[in-house]
């Protein structure tokens, strides 16, 4: 079969008469019905029957673990809830020989398991996952602090009640202009209203420390009634949930309340993320932020809040934010 096209090779592989796979940088056509091995070069076909195999057309239209591992009916399930410790999002594969486990990230393919501990070599087809929980290898970049989002009161997500917030940090992470110097913006379900907040760096502390000068400026009464609950992502410079909502005036009374939303779900803050998308319009990504002054933090701000805005009737966010301090007594 030397003269053998690849385009021959194909239509061959997708009647089902043959099946490719390759040893040692050679090509070999295994008939389905009578097992022979067929080389393409003209050569022996091989002693080893361990080899890797190249998958139908038809196995390529599933997913790609499952072009790895086979289909999913076939899997031994886990307990989802169950601790799956180091290997939380990956595939789990175990030695047939010796029992060994060995993690695999489901972005990459894979094409044998050879065992570090007994050297046996498990060829693909073969491979079956423990259980499979994994998003594209990631996870979390730490354990989650405070009460998930989903414990959020409903009233929240309606947006009908004044006075709950969303909040990231804007920074900028890489090129040449990497600084530690970030913004720490709050914005206001109801109102759109937008707090920006120079920091120094993203650690937890100087998060704490920022919530801290601004519960200061505005007194320990008024920064509860405007700010009855905050919503951060799981950024590490959160993790302080315990400080983040305990008054830094009296440190035995609550001053709001912080919610964190899932991993990798932006959206579930997204008034937070629409707004920073405006801040990145002043202060696009790459921005050296250590050169940026608070003159021109605090006019980006203003902008923001002054934008006419179709969703308030055309308002913007500061007329709607001095209303509703208005009718809870509060002087703007």
């Amino acid at each position: 079969m030397e003269s053998t096209s690849i385009s021959d090779v194909r239509r061959m592989c997708q009647r089902g008469a043959f099946r490719a796979y390759v040893q040692g940088g050679k090509v070999f056509l295994e008939d389905t019905a009578t097992g022979q091995v067929v080389p393409l070069n003209g050569e022996s076909g091989p002693a080893n029957t361990e080899r890797r195999a190249v998958p139908h057309r038809e196995d390529r239209r599933g997913s790609r673990v499952e072009r790895m591992f086979g289909a999913r009916d076939t899997w031994k399930s886990a307990d989802p809830d169950a601790d799956q410790g180091p290997y939380r999002g990956f595939l789990i594969v175990q030695c047939e020989e010796c029992g060994a486990i060995k993690a695999f990230c489901a972005k990459h393919e894979t094409y044998g398991y050879k065992c570090g501990e007994c050297g046996h070599e498990t060829p693909l087809e073969k491979l079956r996952p423990l259980f499979m929980h994994c998003k594209c290898g990631k996870s979390a970049s730490r354990a989650p602090a405070g009460e998930s989002i989903e414990q959020r009161p409903e009233e929240i997500d309606e947006r009908d009640e004044f006075g709950h917030w969303e909040g990231d940090t804007v920074y900028s992470g890489k090129g040449k202009r990497k600084t530690t110097r970030a913004l720490l913006t709050l914005t206001e379900r109801k109102t759109r209203k937008e707090i920006i907040i120079a920091i120094p760096n993203r650690k937890a502390e100087t998060v704490v420390k920022a919530l801290d000068a601004l519960e200061r400026k505005l007194g320990a009464r008024r920064f509860r009634a405007i700010f009855k609950s905050i919503t951060f992502d799981n950024g590490t410079e959160f993790a302080a949930a315990e400080e983040l909502e305990r008054s830094c005036v009296n440190k035995r009374l609550p001053r709001t309340k912080v919610y964190f939303c899932h991993p990798y779900s932006s959206w579930e803050r997204g008034t937070n993320e629409n707004t920073n998308g405006m801040i990145r319009r002043r202060f696009p990504k790459g921005t050296n932020f250590a050169a940026v002054t608070n003159a021109q933090i605090a006019q980006a701000e203003n902008w923001i809040n002054n934008y006419p805005r179709k969703i308030l009737g055309y308002k913007s966010s500061e007329i709607v934010f001095r209303e509703c301090l208005r009718e809870l007594g509060i002087a703007a």
